[in-house]
């Protein structure tokens, strides 16, 4: 009986050991802790990002200019014929995105799920046209109700909506 007793006491010590061999604080926060605080901090890098993609990139602006920016880890998006909005090319940078993270949708079609859940912190979609920024979109969450917001720049014309749940969209104030 005393042998047992000393098993199950020392089984847990090595695990507890290990864990802390392998997995230093921030591991471990990130891995097994969601603290108000973490997400707070995402939030915070999320729209960062969403105001320099903003404050930076225009219509006209090049590839080299965006690329500059941004880096070139984006997707070359196929649309499938699907977007008839005079693009030639596209592109699509997610930020904060889980490693080894897939979507469910094709690369064209806005990640909800995704951004929803947190797998993605915001999606940058590009169309391109004679090698310039033609339109773009992002999407992200912000706010206590988490809200995903769609911000869309297309030809100049500038949207920021909320989209629902549902579907529905409301204008952003």
């Amino acid at each position: 009986m005393q042998r047992k007793t000393y098993l199950y006491l020392t089984l847990p010590a090595a695990i507890a050991a290990i864990l802390v061999t392998f997995y230093t604080i921030d591991s471990f926060d990130r891995i097994f802790v969601s603290s108000p605080e973490r997400q707070t901090v995402r939030e915070e890098d999320v729209l960062q990002t969403v105001a320099r993609i903003k404050d930076n990139v225009k219509i006209g602006s090049s590839k080299q200019e965006v690329a500059a920016l941004f880096g070139d880890r984006y997707v070359l998006v196929d649309d499938q014929g699907d977007l008839e909005n005079g693009c030639e090319e596209f592109w699509l940078y997610r930020f904060f995105t889980e490693e080894d993270y897939q979507p469910s949708v094709p690369d064209h079609v806005i990640d909800e799920e995704g951004i929803r859940s947190g797998k993605v912190g915001a999606a940058f979609f590009i169309g391109w046209k004679d090698e310039r920024v033609y339109l773009y979109t992002i999407a992200y969450l912000q706010g206590p109700n988490h809200d995903l917001h769609f911000y869309s720049n297309v030809n100049g014309t500038i949207e920021d909506e909320i989209m629902n749940p549902d579907g529905t969209t409301t204008r952003s104030e």
